[in-house]
């Protein structure tokens, strides 16, 4: 048996965290697991990565009760992905069902059909406690990630509020100073790990590396293009923990003998290529073995210029813009085979997945054996639009007007008035133009929603065939 499980850890969290590389001889670990596994709350400090709050989470998911806990970590939703990536396989070997929500709709459904844990964007959960399909007296472990991070601090109140005293409050955060309020308000009395000292100097940071401003999905299309670009003639990645190790090494070329992907310590070489963020302490050792590269998300930057100095950016033309225009190619090429009409073969073959499984989650699994394969795209077709238009379920009959409709959407769902264009106020409905990559999400978010005191269906129009959330 793993001796993890003296930090309070479960069984099976001990094991999976001892197959990732984690020992119960690091303090940190120690500090951090059993505190969170006890029940206590905590605000850890460390790099905006969520691989960094492994520890921290496998805690909180050996004290969860099945049955009679419900959990809700609420992040940044930008960075929705990379919390879910993280916490699933958790999740998973604690025996919980956990999904991440990327709008109100289906996470309802996920909820009233008993979710465990919810991942969501603090909108979303507002949304969700709107419509009472999450209900605050359930919770019993709340998880704050990057809350500094958070577009307007006042969000978090009508979750808060009514929250239970004994609910366990975890935060994950980069800089202690800069939550403390929140901290004082929402956690009082958690433990403080990984802060630097209250008094004296702050610590000078660690230098000179060299930066590549990616998104967090995007890593695996920048490590490729940078070693090309860079040629060096050795080098080391360095991963949090072993599972970031096995992500780093499946994105590099592969055949290279003077490629290593490690943890801990990294070995000299003449480049240090960072595929998550280190700690302060971590950075300087990476600095001592060699030139460093951090691949860093754009919501880094404030951390960045606390630990790294002097700083260079590193410009990979195209990283970006290629890894976009590839998610759009791919999205239109689903979009061209819809249009053509209803796939009625390929759906009976699926009718027996579609009984066992969320047919969500048949979809993904198709698209992930799909873009798995070399040459998944086997066709060009033009780029999904820049603009796509939402259908609302209230026109000129109810009394509705323009400005009904973008109260609704900045105030209720959130939807930032730059991005709201041409409003259509029809008979029987509306038509409002907005950009074509968040439409699903919108549309998820204002369906449901009351507008002239009636509750009305919202959906991505298509030129007569609209999809989206379903009626409720």
């Amino acid at each position: 048996m793993s001796g993890l499980t003296e930090l309070h850890l479960t069984p099976a969290l001990a094991a999976l965290l001892e197959q990732w590389g984690y020992a119960e001889d690091d303090a940190a670990v120690r500090e951090v697991a059993a505190t969170a596994a006890r029940g206590h709350n905590v605000v850890l400090v460390g790099p905006p990565t969520a691989r960094h709050a492994v520890p921290l989470l496998a805690g909180m998911l050996s004290a969860f009760t099945r049955g009679t806990s419900r959990a809700l970590l609420l992040c940044p939703a930008a960075t929705l992905d990379e919390w879910a990536a993280v916490v699933t396989p958790l999740a998973r070997a604690a025996g919980l069902s956990a999904d991440a929500g990327r709008g109100p709709a289906r996470s309802a459904r996920r909820l009233q059909a008993g979710l465990d844990l919810l991942i969501a964007a603090p909108d979303t959960a507002l949304a969700l406690l709107r419509r009472s399909a999450l209900k605050t007296d359930g919770i019993t472990q709340l998880f704050l990630a990057w809350p500094e991070l958070f577009d307007d601090a006042e969000i978090l109140l009508p979750v808060m509020q009514d929250l239970p005293k004994d609910t366990q409050r975890l935060v994950h955060t980069t800089l202690a100073t800069g939550v403390s309020s929140m901290v004082e308000r929402y956690a009082r009395k958690a433990l403080t790990i990984g802060a630097p000292p209250a008094e004296g100097p702050s610590p000078s940071p660690a230098g000179p590396v060299r930066t590549v401003i990616v998104p967090w999905s995007g890593r695996a299309a920048a490590l490729p293009l940078l070693l090309e670009s860079l040629d060096p003639a050795s080098t080391v990645v360095w991963a949090a923990d072993r599972a970031g190790v096995a992500e780093a090494a499946g994105a590099l070329p592969s055949g290279d003998a003077e490629l290593r992907v490690v943890t801990g310590d990294a070995p000299a070489a003449d480049l240090i290529l960072a595929w998550d963020l280190p700690p302060l302490e971590r950075l300087r050792q990476l600095t001592s073995a060699g030139p460093v590269v951090l691949l860093a998300p754009p919501h880094a930057e404030g951390y960045l210029a606390r630990v790294a100095h002097p700083r260079t950016a590193v410009r990979l033309p195209g990283v970006l813009e290629a890894a976009q225009q590839e998610a759009a190619t791919r999205r239109a090429s689903v979009s061209a085979v819809l249009e053509k009409g209803m796939p009625s073969g390929e759906l009976l073959a699926l009718a027996p997945l579609f009984e066992r499984y969320d047919p969500a989650a048949v979809a993904g699994a198709l698209y992930r054996l799909w873009t798995e394969r070399t040459g998944a795209v086997r066709e060009v077709v033009p780029d999904v639009p820049a603009v796509s238009k939402l259908w609302i379920g209230l026109g000129k009959k109810d009394g509705t007007t323009p400005n009904d409709v973008v109260a609704a959407l900045t105030r209720e769902a959130r939807v930032d008035r730059g991005k709201i264009g041409k409003i259509e106020v029809r008979e029987l409905y509306t038509l409002v133009e907005l950009p074509a990559r968040d439409i699903e999400q919108i549309a998820g978010q204002v369906n449901g929603l009351m507008i002239r005191r009636r509750r009305v269906t919202a959906r991505v129009d298509r030129g007569g065939k609209m999809v989206g959330a379903k009626k409720r």
